[in-house]
């Protein structure tokens, strides 16, 4: 027998700025939109520690743990976003384990057990030192580590103040003080100290019988390169803790125009004006300095990236070429070309939603697939209508497909389905529209924000496939 209950919020960016005046975690990827958006996850995330405080105040405040358990298991499968509605599923067992589950839509981010048995089975290897080791601050910006399978660091990190208000009384008071805070200190360790700013959290396993100590000690146990994978020990303030974190990559850099010119012909593209959407980062990125480079004139737009697209443009006009950028909703505006400027000659459509979404539990779902099929078939045709209809001059359309059709990319119908869905379109507009042609080419995968994974994925440079790509459709009657 069990009893089981389920309830619901989201968490604005106020709760971010909240929880991070807590415990000073004020990683980028919780915090600033613009950097969130150069990971996978593709927006800001809430803090997964942040999470577990949520979980374990409803289930104090619904009486479902009646009182501070002995351990916690803690596993984070997939980020909760801000702004999305999440659900918390909650299951009470007849030994009086309690679990919780996080949901996301479909996915399932964030599992919780709490237990009155001991969860850390191994000994601690945690370097307890005495009182007299001088204990480091946090730092007030994470510090930017590079993965080493062999580095093992270790340290002693003075116990934080709560520098906000408890939002977590029920927890405060089950749990006592300095155990919310040993918890807010996981969560600080790994956003701001190591793995520090290119981080993800994995999994966290607590016991509530640690030392008690105004400090804590941490030290790096175990590593994997395979998945760039970190095993970190924690003790103090009455608590024990295993937590499992991964580096992720950086932000993916494009090559800069100087290191693309040298490939280029003097002028290959010279007389042509290329209409590049989504052109502030990934591959509109560089296919916009690739066309600058060759003497296209590029017009450039954004959706939400402005100060991206700012950047590239840039780089553009400081390497004697010419850009111009324009906000542009694929999804929401009619396309139109400013006033003063030359109607395009070919045009690049690289307007894309976030691609790799979270786990979910069925193979197929129709919001999804409506989720893709707005970007990559709605989105074109009215650009290519527009185009079509208020300039009659012939203009070229590069569609860019994915090798994902053919191959058959698990877990990923939908995006494979709204792919192949614009292929057939682009011939049917090309029947429509006598000044339109559309060329669909099935690109293999290239490092971008969105592709990168924490395991290192080996692929062609994006330069190396586009430009030749480019080059041919540019050059085709």
């Amino acid at each position: 027998m069990h009893d089981s209950a389920s309830t619901a919020r989201s968490f604005t960016m106020e709760d971010q700025r909240n929880f991070a005046a807590f415990c000073g975690d004020g990683n980028p990827i919780h915090m600033e939109a613009l950097s969130a958006r150069r990971t996978q996850a593709g927006a800001p995330v809430v803090h997964g520690i942040h999470v577990l405080l949520w979980t374990l105040e409803t289930l104090l405040g619904s009486g479902t743990l009646a009182a501070a358990p002995r351990s916690l298991r803690v596993r984070f499968r997939a980020p909760v976003l801000v702004g999305s509605d999440v659900r918390l599923e909650t299951h009470k067992k007849n030994d009086g384990t309690v679990s919780a589950k996080v949901r996301m839509g479909e996915a399932s981010c964030c599992s919780v057990e709490a237990a009155d048995r001991t969860s850390l089975t191994a000994p601690m290897r945690v370097p307890l030192s005495d009182a007299s080791v001088p204990a480091a601050t946090i730092p007030q910006s994470p510090l930017e580590r590079v993965f080493d399978a062999a580095s093992l660091p270790s340290g002693r990190f003075r116990l934080f103040e709560p520098r906000a208000e408890i939002l977590w009384p029920l927890t405060e008071a089950a749990f006592g003080r300095p155990s919310l805070q040993a918890m807010g200190f996981i969560s600080t360790l790994v956003g701001m100290v190591y793995p520090g700013l290119y981080s993800l959290l994995g999994s966290v396993d607590i016991d509530f019988d640690g030392p008690d100590t105004a400090w804590m000690d941490f030290r790096v146990v175990e590593t994997d390169d395979r998945f760039q994978r970190t095993v970190i020990e924690i003790a103090g303030a009455g608590v024990k803790a295993r937590v499992e974190a991964f580096f992720r990559a950086p932000p993916i850099a494009q090559p800069h125009i100087s290191a693309l010119a040298p490939h280029m012909q003097p002028r290959e593209f010279g007389g042509s004006v290329a209409l590049v959407v989504g052109g502030s980062r990934g591959l509109g990125a560089l296919t916009a300095k690739i066309l600058a480079a060759g003497g296209a004139r590029v017009l450039l737009t954004y959706a939400v990236g402005a100060e991206e697209a700012a950047e590239v443009q840039k780089e553009i006009r400081e390497a004697g070429g010419a850009c111009e950028i324009l906000k542009f909703d694929a999804l929401q505006d009619a396309f139109a070309v400013p006033a003063g400027h030359p109607a395009p000659t070919h045009a690049y459509y690289f307007a894309t939603p976030k691609i790799f979404l979270s786990r979910r539990t069925k193979a197929f779902s129709r919001e999804v697939l409506d989720y893709f099929t707005a970007f990559y078939v709605d989105g074109m045709e009215k650009l290519v209508r527009t185009l079509a209809e208020a300039h009659p001059d012939p203009i070229r359309v590069f569609n860019p497909s994915s090798v994902a059709i053919t191959e058959r990319t698990p877990n990923m119908a939908e995006y494979v389905m709204a792919k192949a869905a614009a292929e057939i379109l682009g011939e049917y507009l090309v029947r429509s529209y006598g000044n339109v042609s559309v060329v669909s080419h099935r690109l293999p995968r290239l490092l971008t924000d969105q592709t990168v994974t924490v395991s290192p994925v080996q692929t062609a440079p994006a330069e190396d496939v586009m430009l030749p790509l480019i080059r041919q459709f540019q050059s085709t009657a």
